[in-house]
């Protein structure tokens, strides 16, 4: 409803009037009421079948005084209906954007510490020469054990 009202009291707002100001955090409050212009009707009316126009709608001659937008009360109920629903989905809205902004920022900060460089040690290049380099070590010391004990054995 707000939507249409809104849609409508830009169509008919003068030439060089502000319109209202949607920049910023608009999407987490209600948009605030808009200044009627000079020539908006006084008040809302009921249009009945079989009635005459209510008074102040029309002048003498049946030319509508005032602007006034007719919607059908079904469309009418929808609007109202669905403004319910937003101003209810409003808070699960916030609570999903939030919950975005938290996964970007933990994503970001793994995609730091994957960024992060390698200490020299950790790298896969060093960590196999430093393997090859331990076991020709050990193999010497076996070797050279071996070669110590069988010699003494011997003599």
């Amino acid at each position: 409803m707000i939507w249409t009202l809104l849609l409508a009291a830009l169509a008919v707002a003068e030439p060089g009037t502000p319109g209202p100001d949607l920049s910023g955090e608009w999407a987490w409050e209600l948009p605030r009421p808009i200044d009627p212009s000079p020539h908006d009707c006084p008040e809302a009316v009921d249009l009945v079948p079989g009635r005459p126009l209510p008074d102040g709608l029309v002048d003498e001659d049946g030319i509508v005084r005032c602007y006034a937008t007719v919607v059908p009360t079904s469309d009418l109920a929808h609007l109202i209906l669905t403004e319910a629903w937003a101003i209810e989905a409003a808070p699960r809205g916030r609570r999903i954007v939030l919950e975005t902004e938290w996964e970007e920022e933990r994503y970001r900060a793994l995609l730091d510490v994957y960024r992060a460089p390698t200490p020299w040690l950790d790298r896969p290049g060093v960590q196999r020469s430093l393997g090859r380099v331990e076991t020709v070590v050990v193999l010497g010391l076996a070797l050279g054990v071996y070669a110590v004990l069988d010699g003494q054995i011997v003599r």
